[in-house]
């Protein structure tokens, strides 16, 4: 799952602070809508804004929702101010157009959207298909903020979803809510715009939390599990959260009487009669070679994010016995091939939370069981520094691992600033389990 935070209804005056929290809160792609008052009402923004957001935020993804009747000046100004994704309308222009369109952005290496409003039917897109990225379904009149979500879209988000492939998206666009985005994930959706909702009180962390789609997936020893591992679970099957099990954590989870939606490894730990009884019961059953480059855990990763476009995955059962095991899982992330992942992965046990981040600003927030935090530096990093802790850092720069533990929040703060320059570093949240306790 993805979320695109719509700029249209950011503070304008404002917007890099706005933009900067996002990518804080693990945003990396944003929804900018361009009108031009004719085909929509309304006026908005221009190719110099995508070329200024660009220049400020390269890490990130640009996503152009062209609204205009005229679009044969705007589209190849938008490709050129660096545009990442361009979504044309296909109540816009003849279809003989669009289908040029289509190929000048492909042309241009810039991915693809055929953007349908509410009363255009779904079928329209199956002539385009071989040549999409990506469907935008209208969930609203398009024009502004603020609108309720239109109730029967599901089934439009269905009728599209049964039309084109699974490796292209399927994004809605209008009144999407913490509650609203369930009933378009449930349709086949899995990237939603998100505006009026993620900035009405000031807090877009919090906002982007109670809307992700929390996966998690199981494995490694049974007495590290937090404890209350099946209640975490049924609760996320509750709320229609994707559950993945890896290796014999696909068995776990049968035995704990939850059918994982994904099943992934090369099952060599397990008996024929387990992987039969997984094979039976788990609808996607991903097979790896036992001799691979990437661990099962790397694979997950990708999986997770890039086929069922995740916004984050947390990994229970990552951590304790064999410490070979732990050690891959807890420093995969170094791999190029999902490091761009390291912002959206937690791995949880009974003890510790730890969180991964590349470099930058970033936010660190109280985790209120969580009494202290430490910071792992899983490689050379360059410029760390540690803003309004109890123990504060400044200007580290080192060549090999190191930990800083054992820090803690201020008494009356419920989250501090880190920043650094290059390097990967951990995040431990942790907690004692018997301080005091005598052989």
């Amino acid at each position: 799952m993805l979320i695109a935070p719509s700029i249209l209804n950011a503070d304008n005056l404002n917007l890099e602070n706005d933009v900067k929290d996002a990518i804080a809160a693990g945003i990396s792609r944003f929804h900018i809508d361009i009108m031009d008052g004719h085909f929509v009402p309304n006026l908005s923004f221009g190719p110099q804004l995508v070329q200024d957001f660009k220049r400020e935020f390269p890490m990130t993804e640009s996503e152009i929702h062209l609204m205009s009747d005229n679009p044969d000046d705007l589209i190849p100004a938008f490709v050129d101010a660096g545009a990442d994704l361009i979504e044309l309308h296909y109540e816009a222009m003849s279809e003989k157009k669009l289908d040029y369109w289509l190929d000048y952005l492909i042309s241009n290496d810039v991915k693809t959207s055929l953007a349908i409003n509410p009363d255009t039917p779904s079928n329209v897109v199956a002539k385009f298909a071989s040549k999409l990225d990506q469907v935008l379904v209208m969930t609203v009149h398009h024009g502004f903020g603020g609108q309720k979500f239109i109730e029967d879209s599901a089934e439009k988000i269905k009728q599209a979803r049964e039309i084109v492939s699974n490796d292209i998206a399927i994004e809605v666009d209008g009144g999407v809510n913490d509650q609203t985005i369930k009933i378009a994930k449930d349709a086949g959706a899995n990237v939603f715009v998100v505006g009026s909702y993620l900035y009405k009180d000031g807090d877009i962390a919090n906002q982007v939390r109670k809307l992700e789609n929390v996966l998690k997936l199981l494995g490694g020893p049974t007495d590290l599990w937090p404890q209350n591992i099946k209640e975490q679970l049924l609760e996320a099957k509750r709320n229609h959260e994707l559950i993945f099990g890896v290796d014999r954590g696909a068995l776990f989870l049968e035995e704990l009487g939850i059918t994982p939606d994904v099943a992934i490894g090369d099952f060599d730990s397990l008996q024929d009669n387990d992987l039969a009884r997984i094979e039976k019961s788990v609808t996607d059953i991903r097979y790896s070679n036992p001799v691979k480059d990437l661990t099962d855990s790397e694979l997950m990763l990708q999986t997770v994010f890039n086929d069922y476009h995740a916004d984050k995955l947390t990994i229970l059962g990552a951590t304790g016995g064999r410490l070979d095991h732990f050690l891959i899982n807890l420093l995969m992330l170094l791999n190029p091939a999902v490091n761009q992942f390291a912002p959206k992965v937690e791995l949880s046990d009974k003890q510790n939370s730890i969180e991964f981040f590349n470099p930058g600003m970033h936010v660190i927030e109280r985790k209120e069981e969580y009494p202290y935090i430490g910071f792992a530096l899983l490689s050379a990093t360059e410029d760390f520094n540690i803003i309004g802790a109890r123990y504060d850092l400044k200007n580290y720069s080192g060549k090999y691992p190191r930990v800083f533990s054992s820090n803690e929040f201020l008494p009356n703060s419920d989250s501090f600033k880190i920043t650094f320059k290059q390097g990967l570093i951990a995040a431990i949240y942790s907690k004692d389990i018997n301080r005091f306790h005598n052989l």
